[in-house]
């Protein structure tokens, strides 16, 4: 009895060492975006790894397709790529890996639906005949959902609510004026897409030159509406009247014909030479009212009218040369500046 167990003992020793020696290797697919939704007629890229564990006498190959086209509800595979698993392998033998790429797509024509991409290995190969060998692992599923888009019917334009800079607003040069607007689509409509004016909202508009502006928003939704909104504004010099000797309206200043008159004014700061509006200043004949009257008090002896600039005291000087020949009238000097504004005084011409 004892010599049969111990010869059968000696028996099982072999057999593990066998079976250990035919332990396969394995290849499993993983696809690590396990879903998509697409439109018939769509695609989309897929990654997909490979992972090789386990026994392998010799070298090995496997394939997977790259690319699948679902159709009638089935995918069909196709663009195989071969990978190559060089051996001998053993249990301990680090894991070897492939990546790749491809696309999956939807023919168009395919209804709605969801359906399930089986990707896996195939047409393994071994060099060996014998021993241990690769062979299929385990296989991802890739889920494709078909999803017909819904059909918009958004017909109505996006709104636009400009509030700055209001629709013919005046500002002063360089005043901080903040852009403030706002689009909206209408209820249950597409979605705003975009909404894009000049500045963005909250930012300063432009107040830096002088003369008429235009700021503009434009807004578009999601179905391709658009809307468009246009406020023209006016900027203007900082203008506080003219200074003395001439009196602002509605007075009447007495002055001798044929006197030149300095005329002075500011607009905050130097603005060059050319701040007259072309053909300006002039004069035209008035009535005579009952407007108080104020003498002239400083008069300058010149050859002819001319404009200048002090910068000590931040003052134009025009000097207006008046004609004898407007004795016994009154006339209302205008003077236009170039961001478009009137400015009067009123006169009356002694002999």
């Amino acid at each position: 009895m004892l010599l049969f167990m111990s010869f059968a003992l000696m028996l099982a020793i072999p057999a593990v060492a066998l079976a250990s020696s035919v332990d396969t290797a394995a290849v499993d697919v993983n696809v690590p975006a396990t879903s998509v939704t697409l439109a018939s007629g769509g695609s989309e890229n897929i990654n997909i790894n490979m992972r090789v564990t386990g026994a392998q006498d010799g070298n090995a190959s496997f394939k997977v397709y790259r690319d699948w086209t679902l159709s009638g509800g089935t995918f069909e595979g196709s663009n195989p790529q071969t990978f190559s698993v060089p051996g001998p392998r053993n249990g301990q033998t680090p894991a070897a890996t492939f990546s790749t790429t491809g696309t999956v797509t939807v023919a168009n024509g395919q209804a709605d639906g969801t359906f399930n991409l089986k990707v896996a290995a195939f047409d393994i190969t071994n060099s060996n005949t014998t021993g241990a060998k690769l062979s299929a692992g385990t296989f991802d599923n890739y889920t494709v959902t078909v999803e017909t888009p819904q059909q918009n019917t958004d017909s109505t334009d996006p709104t636009i609510t400009l509030n700055t800079p209001a629709d013919n607003a005046a500002y002063t040069k360089n005043q901080a004026v903040n852009a403030d607007y706002s689009c909206d689509d209408e209820a249950g409509g597409s979605g705003l897409a975009s909404c894009v004016g000049d500045v963005p909202s909250g930012a300063p508009i432009n107040t830096s030159t002088v003369g008429q502006h235009s700021f503009t928003v434009d807004a578009a939704d999601n179905a391709g509406n658009t809307a468009q909104a246009v406020h023209n504004y006016f900027v203007h010099y900082e203008w506080t009247g003219f200074f003395r000797p001439v009196d602002n309206l509605p007075t009447l200043n007495t002055v001798k014909a044929g006197s030149a008159i300095p005329v002075k004014f500011s607009l905050s700061g130097n603005q060059g030479l050319g701040i007259m509006a072309s053909g300006y200043p002039a004069s035209t004949k008035v009535a005579c009212d009952a407007a108080p009257t104020d003498a002239i008090e400083q008069t300058v002896t010149a050859g002819g009218s001319s404009l200048s600039y002090d910068s000590s005291i931040d003052q134009y000087n025009y000097v207006w040369k008046t004609d004898k020949a407007w004795a016994s009238t009154c006339r209302q000097f205008v003077l236009k500046l170039d961001d478009g504004t009137f400015h009067q005084a009123n006169f009356k011409l002694t002999k």
